[in-house]
């Protein structure tokens, strides 16, 4: 079952709130838990976990997960999506890591 919404997430208290399309995959869990109370605590506790590792790369237009990667004890990566946008968000706003990806990417001929 995958559910979708949409979230609002701003960088910082200053800043314009972005919009992500949101969708969350729980694989096999029966929808009478999804529509359910914990269902619903469930995607809101994701929610904020996801905005708050937005906040530190980039807010993403759309995002997609599996709910069961996200389980208590679980450890989860950025996806290369993830990775190439901390990159360039921190090359519009920091001149030498603007210079170093130049150079590295000038170097891949």
């Amino acid at each position: 079952m995958i559910t979708t919404r949409t979230v609002s997430t701003k960088m910082d208290a200053k800043a314009t709130a972005k919009t992500t399309v949101l969708s969350l995959d729980w694989g096999n869990t029966p929808a009478e838990v999804v529509n359910g109370p914990v269902g619903v605590l469930t995607s809101q506790a994701l929610t904020v976990h996801m905005q708050g590792n937005w906040r530190k790369t980039s807010i993403p237009a759309t995002f997609s997960f599996k709910v069961n990667d996200y389980r208590a004890g679980m450890r989860v990566g950025l996806t290369p999506e993830q990775m190439q946008n901390v990159v360039l968000d921190k090359a519009k706003v920091d001149p030498k890591a603007r210079a170093e990806l130049i150079a590295l990417l000038q170097g891949m001929k």
